[in-house]
């Protein structure tokens, strides 16, 4: 991860122990750049030039120690210790409100004058407490006055209550007084003000590092008969030494930076000043101190057996009144610094030491949430946790409180309740006891980072998962990248690819023939060839490929996609083969979309006499004399709702205005959404003939046949050389069903021998649907007087044969005239050409697929438009262009997007297609966010199922 701040930021500073103000501004003006984190170092420096001040008091306090052991009286040396003592918590509240005072003005700006004049009264307070501890301890050591009197208990207390009234609140520690009574007692007022306020602050002491769900000290005052019982407990814990008397004892202490006379300077006054008595123990979670005082009727004068000492110097005061305003200058600096806080587009929240608690956010911080500065100090981090999170973030938080430092991800929840990624930089300042002072939280929204990862994901997900294999290869002919369709497809993987060349999987170009592709690719930009590429295993298949040069921030490489074309191959030969068994076939085929025909095949030449390109330019009208526009749709309509072929006779006309009898089987399919039909037509002109030549000879038969029988029965043998000569199938059959006579070439065909067949029933030999049809035919020629078209199959033991019937009936005898022709072969001949079609159907969905993917590839954008103006199609890169989806431009016109472009300029250039049929032009196109792209267009006119269109190429030449 990119470093968040200037390197060097967070090194240690070890201050000099005697820094002036002029010194720290230096300072704070090599340290500009710091930004927050600069803020948080001049806090540091407050917190070190306070820790100089309590080094001298400690200072003092040791050398009272040392003049303790000489005498059993206190010095004054003992007497600044135990001024530090008193001194810390006072000094503390006062650092608290300049701090207070100076985090309204960084953080809010101002600051009111009620406040202001609260704190200056507060201070002033806390000093003159300091300034009476003075005198107070200095009277008792010295003895000078020893100014005892009667005195209410409760007046005292009150002062402590004022007195450490901001400091407790500040700590969030309760302090409760309960009065049972309020009882008088005789002696020195201040020395038993410091008595007790010792066990107070010495019980808020415990507290420290100690995590207590609500904090909490009682004084309790309770009657007595002769003496007033004052209590004071805590639920820190207790005290954890034995004996737990130690407590009172000279120089024991439980701190590291503690002197040991809090306790025993109490203990002194209580029982040396007072007369009365002091116990510990430990109960109810804590520490409880108990002070037994006689009441004033029956109090003595104790007198003081100390030495006299010295007062603490004038000029040590001024030193620390110095420190303070030290202290105020870099307070004034820290302003300087507010506005990189409040200004910061990341999120900063402050907290004071190992607190959870929000001590101050800056406005992006607010912003990211949803909560106000207010809100938030009223929270905890908890509380902006997604569910779940909370005991890792507890982990990280422990340490980064040891190692001062800790970077991580985690999922936060805003106001209104929405759950988002954060990037969170915790930084920790320590003293240098290792003491932590606060911790600074940078926080990030990583949404759109996320959002981003997603789609790069899902694009490379998509690039895996696609059938066809994707490479991306460097000018040197190397793979950079490729996808799992390359790996499934050669058979390499993911590693191996890593370590190879083009060379090695195509061997149309090998790595010494590269440069030559890389130059040719460089200059046209795209292309799409038909190469071979070679597996793992040696195999050696077709592709298509189509190539992209592209560049990346100054880098070159190739986009190239390879599709298996094996199965097009073996379609292609399939394709050639059916289509060279239709061209050599003598029935003519044709493929028609409404009236215009679309494809035929040789036979259909052979038999017009027009040439391919000619028929595929005509109408069916143009060949048909006898079918028009209503019949043409009938018969559309109805082979399209009954699913079924069509067959029927019609005339067609020759090239040279010949008409020929022909007989058509038709049937209808649809391939991508358009409707075509499908015919093979059959010359039937000679067999209309015979069948004309039939007829009359009956005819003249029948007139005949009483008057000239010898001539009849010439006649007959004639007809029976003729019936002969024909190749299909003739039955006599009488109106039941039974066979009068036969005459077939070829008695392979018959279901029987002929002299077995005759005479007998077809329900006897046939199958029953070929019994039904039989029947149904002759129901017809009944109505009609003929019947044409009927098919039926019977099963050979070479295989099913399929029969069609013609049928007429003689009048004199009530005799059926079947004629029974094999077209197994036609009906071969069908299935075979709807195979072609389902395989002509498929092969033109994967050209128009390979069409729409090369059309959304090429770099300039591509509109179809309609006569309105309004927009059919665009490609890929036209969406790209101008920022809309395909889906919005459909429902666009021309001038939505051009903007130089009015409705009677537009239709002035679609005249001007219409006359010259491509022109070029330039204009300007606006993007769905407003940016103008200056463009060259070259368009030109077509026309599709009888409607203009305008093909429309535009390329970006904004500069």
């Amino acid at each position: 991860m990119k470093p968040l701040f200037p390197a060097g930021l967070l090194v240690p500073v070890v201050l000099s122990a005697h820094i002036t103000a002029v010194e720290l501004s230096s300072c704070l003006a090599v340290l500009a750049s710091g930004g927050v984190l600069l803020s948080a170092y001049l806090l540091y420096l407050v917190k070190q030039l306070k820790k100089e001040r309590d080094q001298v008091l400690r200072k003092q306090e040791t050398d009272s120690k040392i003049l303790f052991l000489q005498s059993r009286y206190a010095s004054m040396g003992e007497m600044l210790g135990n001024i530090a003592h008193q001194w810390k918590q006072p000094l503390n509240a006062i650092g608290t409100i300049q701090n207070n005072i100076k985090a309204a003005l960084i953080f809010q700006g101002e600051i009111s004058k009620e406040k202001l004049l609260d704190s200056v009264e507060t201070s002033f307070k806390l000093l003159q407490h300091l300034a009476e501890t003075i005198d107070t301890f200095y009277s008792f050591l010295a003895q000078h006055h020893n100014e005892n009197k009667n005195f209410l208990i409760t007046d005292e207390l009150s002062k402590i209550r004022k007195i450490t009234e901001y400091s407790f609140e500040n700590s969030r520690i309760r302090l409760y007084f309960e009065l049972e009574a309020n009882p008088t007692i005789q002696g020195n007022p201040n020395e038993f003000t410091h008595a007790i306020l010792n066990l107070i602050l010495n019980a808020k002491e415990a507290f420290d590092g100690r995590e207590t769900d609500v904090p909490t000290i009682t004084v309790r005052v309770e009657e007595g008969e002769t003496k007033c019982i004052i209590r004071v407990e805590d639920n820190a814990g207790g005290i954890r030494i034995t004996p737990i008397g130690m407590v009172f004892d000279l120089h024991f202490t439980t701190k590291e930076e503690g002197s040991g006379l809090g306790l025993f300077m109490t203990k002194n006054i209580v029982e040396n000043r007072f007369g009365g008595s002091i116990d510990v123990c430990n109960a109810n979670g804590g520490a409880c101190f108990t002070i037994e005082l006689p009441y004033a009727e029956y109090g003595e004068r104790f007198s003081n057996t100390f030495l006299p000492g010295k007062r603490l110097s004038l000029e040590r005061i001024n030193q620390l009144s110095r420190k303070i305003i030290e202290l105020e200058e870099v307070e004034k600096t820290l302003q300087k610094w507010a506005d990189i806080f409040k200004h910061a587009r990341w999120g900063i929240a402050l907290h004071i030491g190992i607190s959870n608690r929000f001590e101050a956010t800056n406005a992006a911080f607010n912003a990211l949430y949803g909560y106000t500065s207010e809100e938030l100090k009223k929270m905890s981090v908890g509380e902006l946790l997604a569910p779940g999170f909370a005991t890792a973030i507890l982990e990280i938080q422990k340490e980064a409180f040891e190692k001062g430092y800790a970077v991580f991800e985690t999922l936060h929840k805003r106001k209104d309740g929405n759950l988002f990624p954060v990037i969170i930089e915790l930084i920790v300042i320590k003293d240098e006891e290792g003491e932590i002072l606060y911790h600074i939280a940078n926080v990030w929204d990583m949404t759109e980072q996320k959002e981003a990862e997603e789609r790069l994901l899902l694009k490379k997900f998509a690039l895996d998962h696609i059938k066809d294999a994707v490479f991306l290869i460097d000018e040197n002919g190397d793979f950079y990248y490729v996808n799992e369709g390359a790996c499934r497809a050669l058979g390499y993987t993911q590693e191996e690819f890593a370590g190879m060349n083009v060379g090695d999987v195509d061997p149309d170009w090998p790595k010494e023939r590269w440069p030559e592709h890389w130059g040719i690719l460089k200059e046209v930009g795209n292309m799409t060839m038909e190469l071979k590429h070679r597996r793992k295993d040696g195999s050696v298949f077709p592709v298509e490929v189509s190539t992209n040069y592209i560049e990346y921030k100054g880098r070159h490489y190739n986009m190239a996609i390879a599709r298996d074309i094996t199965e097009r191959k073996v379609a292609e030969k399939d394709l050639l083969i059916i289509e060279k068994a239709l061209n050599n076939t003598n029935e003519a085929t044709y493929i028609m979309m409404g009236r215009r025909i679309v494809k035929v095949n040789e036979g259909a030449c052979r038999m017009t006499a027009y040439a391919r390109e000619e028929l595929e330019r005509m109408s069916i009208f143009e060949l048909d004399p006898d079918i028009d526009e209503e019949r043409l749709s009938l018969n559309i309509s109805h082979m399209q709702i009954n699913n079924q072929s069509l067959r029927f006779e019609t005339r067609h006309r020759t090239k040279e205005g010949v008409f020929l009898d022909v007989e058509i089987d038709t049937s209808v399919f649809e391939y991508e959404g358009t409707l075509y039909s499908f015919s093979a037509v059959r010359d039937i002109t000679e067999q209309k003939k015979v069948e004309e030549t039939i007829r009359n000879l009956n005819g003249i038969l029948e007139r005949r046949v009483e008057e000239r029988t010898v001539e009849l029965q010439k006649a007959l043998e004639f007809n029976e050389g003729i019936i002969n000569a024909i190749p299909d199938m003739l039955f006599e059959i009488a109106p039941e069903g039974t066979y009068l006579n036969i005459w077939a070439q070829n008695q392979e065909l018959l279901v029987a021998q002929k002299e077995m067949l005759i005479g007998k029933n077809f329900k006897e030999v046939l199958p029953p649907d070929v019994v039904d049809i039989s029947f149904q035919t002759m129901k017809e020629v009944d109505e009609k007087g003929f019947s044409l078209g009927n098919t039926y199959s019977l099963e050979f033991p070479e295989g099913k044969r399929w029969f069609e019937l013609s049928v007429t009936k003689k009048e004199s005898s009530g005799t059926y005239i079947t004629l029974s022709r094999d077209i197994t072969e036609r009906k071969q001949a069908q299935e075979e050409v709807q195979k072609l079609n389902a395989t002509l159907k498929k092969e033109t969905q994967k050209r128009l697929r390979l069409l729409e993917t090369a059309v959304n590839n090429v770099n300039d954008a591509i509109y179809i438009v309609a006569d309105d103006h309004s927009i059919t199609y665009v490609n890929d890169t036209a969406t790209r262009m101008l920022g809309y989806t395909r889906e919005e431009f459909l429902r666009m016109k021309v001038y939505d997007f051009d903007v130089c472009a009015t409705l009677d300029e537009l239709d002035t250039i679609r005249e001007r297609i219409n006359t010259q049929k491509n022109i070029s032009f330039e204009t300007r196109h606006k993007t769905k966010e407003g940016r103008i792209l200056e463009v060259a267009i070259s368009t030109t006119s077509f026309e599709y199922d009888h409607v203009s269109f305008r093909l429309a190429i535009v390329q970006n030449v904004t500069a």
